[in-house]
């Protein structure tokens, strides 16, 4: 009998940490799988296996990311439990599982290198610049408080950063954003960054480079967001023109030494043409509904980590829509 797969899904109570978990659901391949949390409530530990496969082997309360252990801890886990591949469910984990890549690759994340190309919001500018890609206007705040002409009327102030749709303020005019100012004056200009306002419908596509056959596959969902960030609906849609587009980002990406994985990019169509406003250089949380539909970037993972082959499954169901709600657990 074949050995299952050992999987390790950090921060795996966290809305992207339970969607990967769901999307390996879809998998048909045979896996046991590890989960760790940082504080004991999280939600992973309350699963109720009887409505979930593959099997939950093992929960681990770890510390934060940025405790100087944390590599350790997952080193030692990874020893341990002979883990196979790295799935990380929580943003503030993956740089330090990306830098334990180098050493150890079977973590699911880009490298370094990218990672900061694509949380940086000016570097991401800065890179949709350097390969002609439209992209809106992007500067820091502090180059607006220098010289408010610098950027036009309305548009969005937000951390640089950070890559979920909080804390974000749309500035309409001159009395909007010297009341922001006065607000916010305890703000580091230096990591907020402005950005021209983009009008439109907002997608949130999912592109996965194969580490074996170079192909990209995209997903594009038309999406409306909840008050916490995340896709509360969305809806499959085919679009060539947003389709080339991401194609040519991660042509471009693929030029500055990205090897293969998942990127989401979010955009926008203003008059019928796709402005991204932000790339997020991980998985989602919306893992979980693109498995259902036919992509599946965590199966795509291990196959090109653990079984070291192309994966050839991506089978996009368009025209499928999928909404998200709240559970309880009870214990």
């Amino acid at each position: 009998m074949t050995k299952p797969i050992n999987v390790l899904i950090t921060g795996a109570g966290s809305v992207m940490g339970q969607s990967i978990y769901k999307a390996l659901q879809c998998s048909r391949l045979s896996m046991e799988v590890f989960f760790t949390n940082s504080h004991e409530l999280g939600a992973a530990l309350y699963f109720n296996q009887k409505n979930y496969r593959p099997k939950i082997k093992n929960t681990f309360i770890v510390p934060i990311a940025t405790d100087p252990n944390y590599k350790k801890f997952i080193h030692d886990l990874v020893v341990e439990n002979q883990i196979d591949i790295i799935f990380s469910g929580a943003q503030h984990e993956i740089v330090d599982l990306s830098e334990y890549n180098l050493q150890n690759p079977i973590v699911a994340a880009l490298k370094p290198s990218i990672l900061q190309l694509a949380y940086d919001k000016k570097a991401t500018y800065d890179f949709f610049v350097k390969y002609s890609l439209p992209y809106p206007k992007t500067i820091l705040l502090k180059e607006l408080i220098e010289n408010p002409s610098n950027m036009e009327f309305p548009f969005i102030i937000k951390p640089r950063s950070s890559s979920s749709s909080r804390n974000i303020f749309t500035i309409k005019n001159k009395d909007a954003l010297t009341h922001f100012l006065q607000e916010k004056m305890d703000l580091d200009t230096d990591q907020m960054i402005t950005q021209a306002y983009i009008d439109g419908p907002e997608y949130t596509c999912g592109c996965y480079m194969d580490r074996y056959s170079n192909k990209i596959s995209t997903i594009i969902f038309l999406r409306e967001l909840g008050a916490d960030g995340a896709t509360t609906y969305g809806e499959i849609v085919k679009n060539e023109k947003i389709e080339k587009y991401l194609l040519d980002i991660c042509q471009a990406l693929q030029k500055e030494g990205i090897e293969f994985g998942h990127i989401n990019v979010q955009l926008r169509l203003q008059n019928n043409e796709p402005f991204c406003f932000e790339i997020n250089g991980r998985l989602s949380s919306t893992e979980c509904p693109k498995a259902h539909m036919g992509f599946n970037s965590v199966d795509a993972y291990i196959h090109n980590i653990v079984l070291k082959k192309p994966y050839d499954q991506f089978n996009v169901q368009h025209g499928k829509k999928f909404l998200r709600y709240y559970e309880e657990v009870y214990f």
